[in-house]
């Protein structure tokens, strides 16, 4: 298919050629290598498509280390990670229902968990943690 001044056009695609030549021409000689520069589509939409965030049916990404002292008054027992939804880590996507599904540590010691609301990301301690 001629395009232009061009004699053959391709698509952009993946091509596995090897084109040999005769000994003493030049690296170049008289072919012409075509750039075509232009514009494309800078978001596009693509249907049927399941993206992670945090769980899955068939991935759980762990997070650790995650610092919420910023939401820990003394005054409450109770704080939400940014992380949701907590999951129960079995690779079944399920929330975490169960306070042994998560490790809560203030200054490097574990601290006891009351109750976990893995949809929301809530977790409430079973006392109010010393400063």
């Amino acid at each position: 298919m001629a395009i232009g001044p061009l004699e053959s056009f391709i698509f952009p695609s993946v091509i596995v050629k090897t084109n040999l030549e005769a000994a003493g021409v030049q690296a170049a000689g008289d072919l012409r290598f075509p750039a075509i520069i232009g514009t494309s589509a800078e978001e596009q939409r693509v249907s049927d498509f399941e993206m992670v965030r945090g769980s899955s049916a068939t991935a759980d990404n762990i997070i650790l280390d995650e610092d919420v002292s910023s939401q820990m008054l003394g005054t409450n027992k109770s704080f939400t990670v940014q992380h949701v939804p907590i999951v129960t880590g079995d690779g079944s996507g399920s929330a975490a229902t169960s306070p042994q599904n998560v490790i809560v540590t203030v200054n490097n010691e574990s601290v006891a968990v009351n109750s976990v609301n893995g949809l929301t990301g809530e977790v409430v301690l079973v006392q109010i943690p010393a400063a």
